[in-house]
């Protein structure tokens, strides 16, 4: 008899794949996410896995470049006229994506990523990709010093650090569950103070002594004393 199915599209086989991917990873870890389950998963055959991607570590790739893809998505949904209110609005959806499913989807993945066996290369990946990111901030910032929006002599690096940091924070507080950074809106409040910060003074001041430890205040004695 003929088969009378429809012939799936492999741009909708890459897609399948990376998100049952994604899943097994969040629910079973890297060893887990074996080829036979993301197969079955997905609905094809191994063969049609190595085939698209060669190795288990490609579809690992993909979907460290899936996630990342992810957040990109959420940085062209932000964009605003101005800088700071781009960054505060990636700022709500990104808190939005953790409440919403995103640590299953996106976070628990990526962390298992970062932690794989460095055989795999998958912590290389991730930073490649997240280093990516930091310069699309600081890219962002730098436009916006074109324009007059932040001073001339604003950190952007700076900047982007404090920003992407002030995000994975939110990732892994809600990861390890501890959810109050988010749900108590700590890591907006952390947010706005650094966009204050930049926009009004170019940056928090540098309490170290140039050599990485804090810089030490002398206590006053006494009036008149030393």
């Amino acid at each position: 008899m003929a088969r009378t199915g429809r012939k799936v599209p492999a741009g909708a086989k890459r897609e399948k794949i990376v998100e049952v991917t994604l899943r097994l990873v969040a629910d079973e870890g890297i060893e887990g996410a074996t080829t036979a389950r993301i197969a079955a998963a997905a609905g094809v055959s191994e063969g049609t896995l190595y085939r698209l991607y060669g190795s288990k570590r490609g579809i690992l790739l993909a979907a460290v470049d899936a996630v990342h893809d992810h957040f990109l998505e959420l940085m062209k949904t932000a964009e605003r006229k101005d800088v700071v209110d781009t960054f505060r609005e990636l700022g709500r959806l990104h808190t939005e994506s953790m409440v919403g499913g995103g640590i299953d989807r996106f976070i628990a993945p990526l962390f298992a990523f970062m932690t794989a066996p460095p055989s795999l290369g998958l912590r290389e990946a991730v930073a490649r990709r997240q280093e990516e990111i930091i310069e699309l901030y600081a890219g962002m910032l730098r436009e916006a010093q074109a324009r007059g929006e932040l001073p001339a002599e604003a950190d952007v690096r700076q900047a982007a650090w404090t920003f992407a940091a002030i995000f994975w924070a939110e990732d892994l507080s809600t990861l390890m569950g501890l959810p109050g950074f988010v749900l108590e809106g700590r890591a907006r409040k952390a947010l706005n103070a650094t966009l204050r910060c930049f926009a009004r003074c170019a940056g928090c001041p540098d309490t170290t002594n140039g050599a990485g430890a804090p810089a030490v205040t002398r206590a006053r004695g006494p009036a008149g004393g030393a």
